[in-house]
């Protein structure tokens, strides 16, 4: 180490040269250190100096400042015993660390294989996380994706001893992982399969085509393919798959048939031997006809050897059916001589009672069974035999059922004869329907023949009875108030029938006005039934009604009277036609009025009051109070309650009656009066079933 002794202080150089200093004071020997050291400790002596230069008070040297500035000048200055100060110096040389990067790479598939990583400067030393780098930098991702990323480190040394280092982290990503569905095992006449493999959207190469269908009919064999999966990441994983084509032997069975439904049981050749017989053939091989029955029949046979696909070959049997036969007119007529039996098919032959083509004698053979046979062969081959009988009948005996005695004009009645479902003629229907008319006598046919057209006719007498003719006297017309009235009819002992009681008491009082039918029936021994009717007239027997009639004022003059109905005639102190003089001493006055209408009268009385009139404006008692005198176009009348008017009248001293308006407020009633002439007039009013009335006079 050299010091640097100030060159200002003559004093320290005599000192120096005197050897007034020690050897070991001032700073020890230092560096050089390369710039990525980290800090370095000088050392000096006497310690409690003073440091100066690119170093901290405690002479800490940082050579992080680089190589570009080296030497680096470092003091440090303290006193002697004697007081004196010293410097001390010395020069630190940083050295420039090497500059260590790792090229990228990644991120790589679990599945790619050891890759070569790379560095600058070369000739450095690798390492990494479990061992995935080799020293000369071959990463393998075997690990897989669980540990990614992997950390590795580049680390080299210069020649001035210098290290450098840097780190990387790879990642490490999953492949896919196809799966094929194996092992696929597949015989020649197989239809295109398609190889199922997961996750899909994959390709397909090899023996297949891109989609994965392999052809079966290229023949017996060992296949392969290859499904590839490649993924976002585009990472590709493989999974192959071994397909398989077995021999396949045919089978083969020979043909058989047709045959007859009541054949015996077949032997079923087939090749080659000792296959498996399936459908409707037993597992020997033999098949039944009788068991089988008419119709198509499928049989089959399998073979399989080891190691060989299965082979099936099938066969339709036909099986017909022995013809059917049915013998057609079994039951004859006994009273036949000859007759010609059918069946179907036709062309077959006859045996029993029936000769060559079917002749028979029914009067020979005589009334019933006798056995007969008909065989016969079709196109086929296939023969049947029917044995059958037929029967000889007699001809049909008919009896008649008595019925009901039909009366002239009665209801329709069916005749009835054994056995039934015969013909009838002979003023009836067909169907034995009978609707008698006039009395008469009839002669009926009944014709019936059986199934086998053996006819029987038998002819009837039916009697037409003539009907009672009763007798109803005519009677009325009657009031309606008349009093019970007894019908006549004859003979006694029939039945009254209408508006009438049972004893052929009448009772007008009760009928309705007009016309009533009255009816009289008589039925006879046999049962036949007569009736006569009458219309009974009832007139109504009006009741007289009279109209408002006074009190009159004695000053009226002369008025005509009023009753219903009009058209009758008045008396006592009324004129014919209903003129009243009211220039009369005031009191009441008897009147009568009677009415006809040619059948039935009445009569009634009614009393006429008049007035003296000495007020202009009177009370009647017990009846409404009419006010003020109406000079002008309104009359108030007071009502004995505020109940709603159901009638109000206005009829004037000649009897004449006539509508003016009104308006009700509650228990008052205003009548606009300006369009009647001046005069006496009686008001009368309906309310709650009660009424009232008023004397007014008006004056315009």
């Amino acid at each position: 180490m050299e010091h640097d002794l100030p060159r200002t202080s003559s004093l320290l150089c005599l000192l120096f040269a005197a050897g007034l200093t020690s050897g070991q004071d001032g700073i020890s020997d230092a560096g050089p250190f390369c710039e990525n050291s980290g800090l370095q400790q000088l050392v000096a002596q006497p310690s409690g100096g003073v440091w100066g230069g690119p170093v901290d008070t405690a002479g800490v040297f940082d050579p992080s400042v680089g190589s570009a500035g080296s030497p680096y000048t470092v003091t440090y200055s303290w006193n002697d015993t004697l007081g004196n100060p010293l410097v001390d110096s010395v020069q630190i040389v940083v050295l420039a660390a090497p500059i260590v990067q790792i090229d990228s790479a990644g991120p790589l598939c679990e599945n790619v294989g050891a890759q070569q990583l790379s560095a600058s400067p070369t000739g450095g030393i690798w390492d990494g996380d479990l061992g995935a780098v080799d020293p000369s930098g071959l990463f393998n991702p075997i690990f897989g994706p669980q540990f990614s990323p992997y950390a590795v480190w580049y680390s080299i040394t210069d020649t001035n001893g210098c290290s450098a280092s840097d780190t990387l982290l790879i990642e490490v990503l999953t492949s896919p992982l196809p799966d094929v569905i194996e092992p696929l095992v597949l015989c020649p006449y197989d239809s295109i399969v398609q190889v199922m493999a997961t996750p899909p959207g994959g390709s397909w190469s090899g023996d297949v085509d891109g989609q994965g269908n392999f052809d079966p009919s290229m023949g017996s064999g060992s296949y392969w393919g290859l499904y590839t999966v490649t993924d976002t990441n585009g990472c590709s994983g493989s999974s192959p798959a071994t397909i398989t084509v077995l021999d396949a032997i045919q089978a083969q069975l020979s043909p058989a048939g047709p045959f007859c439904a009541d054949a015996a049981d077949a032997f079923l050749w087939a090749t080659p031997f000792f296959g498996t017989y399936g459908g409707a053939a037993d597992s020997l091989g033999y098949f039944s006809p009788q068991s089988a029955g008419p119709g198509q029949h499928l049989v089959s046979y399998t073979y399989t050897c080891p190691g060989c696909c299965p082979t099936t070959d099938s066969l339709l049997l036909t099986v017909n059916p022995l013809p059917e036969l049915q013998l057609i007119d079994s039951v004859l007529c006994a009273d036949l001589d000859t007759a010609y039996l059918s069946a179907t098919p036709a062309g077959g032959s006859w045996g029993g009672s029936a000769q060559s083509g079917g002749l028979v004698l029914p009067t020979q053979l005589g009334p019933g069974l006798h056995p007969v046979s008909y065989s016969y062969t079709d196109s086929s081959g296939c023969a049947n035999v029917l044995l059958d009988s037929i029967a000889v009948r007699p001809r049909p005996s008919i009896g008649f059922t008595s019925g009901v005695p039909f009366c002239a004009f009665g209801p329709a009645d069916t005749l009835i004869a054994t056995p039934a479902g015969g013909i009838w003629s002979g003023g009836v229907t067909p169907e034995g329907v009978l609707t008698p008319g006039a009395d008469t006598t009839l002669i009926i046919t009944y014709t019936y023949g059986d199934s086998i057209s053996c006819t029987a006719s038998r002819d009837t007498v039916v009697q037409v009875h003539p009907l009672p003719a009763p007798l109803l006297v005519p009677a009325g017309p009657f009031c309606s108030s008349d009093t019970l009235v007894q019908l006549v009819a004859v003979p006694s002992g029939g039945t009254w029938i209408g508006a009438i009681g049972p004893g052929g008491i009448f009772d007008p009082m009760n009928a309705a006005v007009g016309g009533n039918t009255v009816a009289y029936s008589l039925t006879d021994t046999l049962g036949c039934t007569g009736v006569d009717s009458i219309l009974v007239v009832v007139v109504d027997a009006t009741p007289v009604v009279f109209g408002m009639n006074g009190p009159y004022c004695a000053n009226d003059g002369q008025v005509v009277l009023t009753a219903f109905p009009p058209g009758g005639v008045w008396g006592g102190a009324a004129g014919p036609d209903g003129g009243f003089d009211t220039d009369v001493t005031p009191g009441e006055f008897l009147v009568t009025y009677f009415y006809s209408n040619g059948v039935c009268a009445s009569e009634a009385t009614d009393t006429i009051t008049v007035d003296d009139c000495t007020f202009i404006r009177e009370r009647v008692a017990e009846e409404l109070l009419a006010f003020p005198l109406p000079a002008d176009q309104l009359l108030t009348v007071t009502l004995r309650e505020a109940a709603p008017i159901s009638l109000l009248t206005w009829t004037a001293a000649s009897g004449r009656s006539m509508e003016i308006p009104f308006v009700q407020q509650q228990d008052r009633l205003q009548l606009d009066v300006s369009g009647i002439p001046s005069g006496t007039y009686w008001v009368l009013v309906e309310q709650a079933g009660r009424r009232y009335r008023a004397r007014v006079l008006v004056a315009h």
